[in-house]
């Protein structure tokens, strides 16, 4: 008797909690029933099962704030850079197309959840680069490491394996 099997290939990614550099491969919106916007990231080595899912948040000035930062960090994107009203400020014009963050690097934090599966963290660092908008260095890096860590400590990691988790800034819902 023969039996067929499909045997998954791909994805050598490192599942440990902590910092990993990744690279996208892919990228693509999409929007829920209840109408939260969202863009999923996959990433090299990584199975495509596995991806980060960034809900877009909006500011009080009605300024989309949370894949705005995502295309910053990943310096993707970037059209036009002009002085703000404010000594040192700068407004940008993103091209937010979702294929422009492909083969782009930047910071993802893994944890665990309450199932022992690896999530990504909303919250990313950049890598470090010179672009036209920013420039991060080693020290900016560990700036924005930390701050996604005391993010992750105060507002996620308390609720893993609660129905509160659902409703944390992570998820708009």
């Amino acid at each position: 008797m023969a039996i067929t099997m499909n045997v998954k290939q791909g994805g050598n990614g490192n599942f440990s909690e902590g910092w990993h550099k990744v690279t996208v491969k892919s990228a693509r919106y999409g929007q829920l029933d209840n109408g939260a916007k969202y863009i999923d990231v996959f990433f090299n080595d990584y199975p495509d099962s596995f991806n980060m899912r960034m809900y877009a948040k909006t500011s009080k000035a009605g300024e989309e704030f949370a894949i705005a930062n995502l295309f910053r960090f990943a310096n993707a994107g970037i059209m036009e850079v002009a002085d703000g009203a404010n000594h040192g400020d700068k407004v940008v014009k993103i091209d937010d197309t979702a294929t422009n963050l492909v083969e782009k690097t930047f910071w993802i934090y893994l944890y665990k959840n309450e199932e022992g599966y690896s999530r990504v963290l909303q919250r990313i660092a950049p890598d470090e680069f010179e672009g036209t908008l920013d420039t991060f260095t080693e020290n900016d890096v560990n700036y924005w490491k930390e701050r996604a860590e005391k993010y992750f400590a105060e507002w996620v990691k308390p609720n893993i394996g609660s129905t509160v988790a659902e409703k944390t800034d992570d998820v708009p819902f």
